[in-house]
């Protein structure tokens, strides 16, 4: 490749990962911190920086807080900059997936995936979020264009950069351990990166790399066994937690078996969808196969997952699956008999799909809306949270804020009031009586309180209304603003 042409890639490289960067930052600004667990990783990465521990949570894995801490300690720890933190490395994403795709099917492919990938609705909601799913795909992304590079060369640079992002894709989620196997197990078998007959090398290299991107997996196999008895303690820790979720467990077989097929469907898009469904029919070289393959792997091991309660169904889930799905289409991109032409046309409906997911979600279609709701990049708050929030902001703060119980989830609530209301100064009452002993120990506060648990649970505020300690001053649906 002459100067002119490095220097042409180079642009296109930049282009599309401030194109993509630029998306990103627009519906971060449209939206709310909403998806799974994203406030709560929030408050364990600020206490990664303030308590200086490395393991803030025996729930998840710890490298997504490592990771997400680095803003913090330049003192950037309010959720805009962490989520900005988190568009960037979304658009990085973009950038190291368009490098692995042009090292295995070349220049052209590789762009057109990059863009997909862009334009990906799941990627763009993931990338605007507080969750690990991009970072993780970053990481995995960076580590397996590594082990290409290091494959044929030997390079100790290409290794140590693959060994390094690998672990710590491991050290976020477990999917990242299926890797380490899965990487040699591609060269020997299939050729992946080398041919199998290259002798003792195309056996020493994988072999290698795959010993030292294991270290994080050892480490904490060990530390799990000493610590709590059980190498897989976490793993044990999310089933057992599953298991008592009557929303994942009142799901019906048919709902689990269409689930994945639905994410993908939502998030690629029809055209895209079947394009890469096509790409399974005689996979034409080792790399595309071995991702073929793979992706089959995966989708097998998620409904093993699902079916015995290890992992629920939550779209964000199906992040690693669409990547997998993408490489596959990169491969059929990279046949001989196909042209620059198909690349185009999945870009364009890879546009016209964005919104058509966007107005699909913000649409009054029912069933319909709410699940395309799961993939799309404007992920929002219920509007009745909103208003509960917009009025505290309007009125003069107070020295605290009591909030729920609630039926629902704290987290929308939580993410509002961190916004503009120091979080330390937010709890949840575990009695009626907590909350009457805090009007009577002096100071102002508010209460939001929610009516339908109440009822459910025999709380009744009335008395306390009655005797002048609480006063009603808002209400919006089933919940109910109280001061003192």
């Amino acid at each position: 490749m002459n100067d002119s042409e490095t220097w042409a890639e180079r642009r296109r490289i930049l282009f599309v990962t401030t194109a993509a960067l630029a998306l990103r930052v627009v519906f971060l600004v449209l939206s709310d911190n909403n998806d799974g667990d994203a406030f709560a990783r929030v408050l364990l990465s600020r206490q990664v920086v303030e308590q200086g521990t490395w393991l803030p949570t025996d729930v998840w894995l710890p490298g997504h807080f490592w990771i997400l801490s680095f803003p913090c300690l330049l003192g950037l720890g309010s959720q805009l900059w962490l989520r900005l933190f988190t568009a960037l490395i979304g658009a990085l994403s973009v950038a190291a997936f368009y490098g692995l795709c042009r090292k295995l099917f070349g220049t052209r492919p590789a762009l057109a995936c990059a863009w997909l990938l862009a334009f990906n609705p799941l990627h763009l909601r993931l990338s605007i979020v507080t969750v690990s799913e991009v970072d993780f795909l970053l990481l995995v992304t960076v580590a397996v264009w590594a082990y290409l590079e290091f494959l044929p060369s030997g390079s100790l640079r290409w290794l140590a950069v693959g060994v390094l992002f690998l672990n710590l894709a491991c050290g976020m989620r477990q999917e990242g351990w299926l890797f380490i196997a899965a990487l040699p197990l591609g060269t020997w078998l299939a050729g992946l990166g080398m041919p199998p007959n290259e002798g003792s090398v195309a056996l020493r290299r994988p072999l290698v790399f795959a010993t030292g991107s294991s270290l994080f997996v050892l480490g904490w196999m060990v530390f799990s066994w000493v610590t709590y008895g059980d190498p897989q303690h976490m793993a044990t820790l999310t089933r057992e937690t599953n298991m008592t979720d009557q929303a994942y467990q009142s799901a019906a077989l048919w709902y689990r078996l269409a689930f994945w097929p639905g994410v993908l469907l939502a998030s690629l898009g029809p055209v895209a969808a079947w394009e890469a469904m096509r790409g399974f029919r005689r996979p034409w070289n080792p790399n595309h196969r071995f991702f073929a393959a793979f992706f089959v792997a995966i989708v097998s091991i998620y409904y093993v997952q699902n079916l015995r309660s290890a992992m629920i169904t939550q779209a964000r889930y199906g992040l690693l699956l669409v990547w997998l799905l993408l490489l596959v289409l990169g491969g059929k991109l990279a046949e001989p008999t196909r042209g620059l032409n198909l690349g185009n046309r999945l870009v364009t409906t890879a546009i016209i799909w964005l919104g058509v997911i966007l107005i699909l979600a913000e649409g009054p279609f029912g069933v319909v809306s709410s699940k395309c709701r799961s993939v799309s990049p404007l992920p929002r708050f219920d509007r009745v949270v909103h208003r509960i929030d917009d009025y505290l902001r309007r009125e003069p703060r107070r020295d605290t804020i009591l909030v729920g119980p609630l039926e629902g989830k704290y987290g929308p609530w939580m993410s509002l009031l961190d916004i503009w209301y120091p979080i330390s100064k937010v709890s949840v009452p575990r009695g009626l009586e907590e909350v009457e002993r805090r009007t009577r120990q002096g100071g102002r506060g508010y209460w939001i309180s929610d009516s339908a648990w109440m009822r459910k649970n025999g709380w009744q505020p009335e008395p306390l209304v009655l005797r002048g300690d609480l006063r009603e001053e808002f209400s919006a649906e089933r919940y109910t603003v109280y001061s003192w």
